[in-house]
């Protein structure tokens, strides 16, 4: 057998061996990213379950030197602790069309626990542009 023959060889050998391991590699990545894609949808769903179970209580406003105060308490009707519970506003005109909006948070990284609740509240230029506002948990 010639040298040349040996090194065409050996080449092909280490040719075949470098796509059998880039496969496996691909292969590899390839799942992690099913299993991380997989991770996220269930913790988006378990967020979801759980922020379903707040609940907007005593809701108030007061106006005062041109600005209403909106307060109010987020209660946590679940079994797990809500993180970062975020309260949206929205200002509708007489027709019931969103002219503004704003939110806040009743709870950052100190969750709502089980039972609990957390007091809001939010500022908002008192407007002739809206006449009435709503308050919703938000899931973003």
């Amino acid at each position: 057998m010639s040298l040349g023959k040996i090194i065409l060889g050996v080449g092909c050998g280490v040719v075949l061996a470098f796509v059998a391991i880039l496969g496996a590699c691909t292969v590899l990545v390839g799942k992690a990213a099913v299993d991380v894609d997989q991770a996220m949808k269930d913790q988006q769903a378990k967020k979801a379950a759980t922020l379903a179970a707040i609940r907007i209580k005593d809701l108030d406003s007061e106006s005062r030197s041109g600005y209403v105060t909106i307060r109010g308490r987020a209660c946590n009707d679940g079994s797990e602790p809500a993180p970062f519970v975020k309260i949206g506003f929205e200002f509708l005109n007489s027709a019931g069309q969103v002219v503004d909006s704003s939110f806040t948070y009743a709870s950052s990284t100190d969750a709502i626990q089980p039972g609990a609740c957390k007091e809001f509240s939010t500022m908002q230029r008192n407007s002739d542009d809206w006449s009435r506002y709503r308050a919703q948990v938000v899931n973003d």
